[in-house]
């Protein structure tokens, strides 16, 4: 009898406990939690309005659209690429077209022939704590209508379509 009130018992105390108990500490894990209303509708946007093979870029590394808004990240954190064993030129070379867009330097004519060579739509969003962080950002993509295209805008983030399709 003792061991069936345990066997019962216990699990569901363990997982109250993780529940109610346990917090993120790591600062992504802490980001990741926080996520505020107007993230979400960026993620229900993407969601809604790409197709399922669309790529998402951004600037962070929260690896938040295969969650959230169920696309491909276009470049994943450095730890998932070190465990997948991923390396090399190609690797290199997305590192890079991130890189670059983020960057305060124009973007390079060999990055637009890149991102237009790809099989598969590329949506970059600016998050507005990137705005915050690297105001221009919002200069060099609502200036650059060759390079992308404003596709929608809330509160919390631009989301931009590559290419300027």
């Amino acid at each position: 009898c003792v061991y069936v009130v345990l066997l019962l018992a216990v699990p569901p105390v363990m997982t109250v406990r993780a529940f109610f108990l346990e917090r993120p500490t790591h600062p992504i894990e802490v980001r990741r939690a926080g996520v505020t209303e107007q993230e979400r509708w960026i993620f229900e946007w993407i969601r809604e309005n790409t197709v399922i093979e669309a790529v998402v870029m951004e600037s962070n590394d929260y690896v938040w659209m295969p969650v959230y808004a169920h696309r491909r990240c276009f470049f994943p954190r450095e730890s998932a690429i070190s465990v997948f064993g991923f390396g090399g030129e190609k690797v290199e070379r997305y590192r890079s077209v991130r890189k670059g867009m983020f960057s305060h330097d124009p973007v390079s004519p060999e990055d637009l022939a890149f991102l237009a060579a790809r099989e598969f739509d590329i949506f970059i969003v600016v998050w507005k704590e990137d705005f915050e962080a690297m105001p221009y950002l919002r200069y060099k993509f609502d200036g650059a209508p060759g390079l992308v295209r404003k596709v929608h805008e809330n509160p919390g983030a631009t989301i931009y379509r590559a290419g300027g399709l």
